[in-house]
């Protein structure tokens, strides 16, 4: 099965007492249905290692690509996946220079953002925020039109970030995208429900002609 082939990446944001909650929702998908970004910039470095490393061993057994976000060098040390380039960090094409074996994941906000990315070397995109989102209150959200456009013009996936959750998981689906998540799932009263829910809607509205 392609790396690329999971239809919803979980986000990470540093919070204690994740790793549980993201290994229930992992464990409740099929193999490979997930990947996650493992984003704590608070931490220093020892400390992003430390925590990558469990982070690598966990979803070695559970099926899940494992994204660095913004460490290249730490997703290199821990064998992880992937790196995850935020807007502002390291280019997709110098990260590639860097580590030519590492999936590449960039965040973006416009389409030609995204078309740079691309360019780049990207290999996967996160695009938002379409819904408005407590992870970035003071983004103005681009909305599903957008979305479309940018998955319609990109050759690689593209995942929409932003007030993603199950209710939404469908109309991102209808838009040619696939569902990038943080709260909807960490934040669940019961993350393996919310993640079963968010998968079976972005496959029901795959399968609409």
């Amino acid at each position: 099965m392609s790396l690329i082939a999971f239809a919803i990446y979980l986000i990470t944001d540093g919070r204690e007492g994740q790793d549980e909650r993201a290994e229930q929702a992992i464990s409740s998908l099929p193999r490979g249905a997930v990947a996650v970004q493992l984003r704590a910039p608070a931490l220093t470095g020892g400390a992003l290692h430390e925590r990558a490393l469990r982070w690598r061993a966990l979803t070695t057994r559970l099926g899940a690509p494992l994204f660095l976000h913004d460490r290249v060098d730490i997703a290199l040390a821990v064998a992880a996946d992937g790196a995850h380039l935020p807007a502002r960090g390291l280019p997709a094409r110098a990260a590639r220079r860097i580590a030519p074996s590492l999936l590449l994941a960039a965040s973006t906000h416009s389409l030609p953002e995204a078309r740079m990315a691309v360019a780049g070397g990207a290999d996967l995109c996160t695009f938002g925020p379409v819904w408005p989102t407590a992870s970035h209150p003071g983004a103005p959200p681009v909305g599903v039109a957008a979305l479309a456009e940018v998955a319609r013009s990109l050759a690689i996936p593209v995942f929409a970030l932003g007030g993603v959750d199950a209710a939404r998981a469908g109309e991102v689906a209808a838009a040619g995208a696939r569902a990038a998540c943080l709260r909807a799932i960490l934040d669940s009263s019961d993350p393996a429900r919310e993640a079963r829910a968010i998968h079976a809607s972005l496959r029901r509205a795959a399968r609409t002609p």
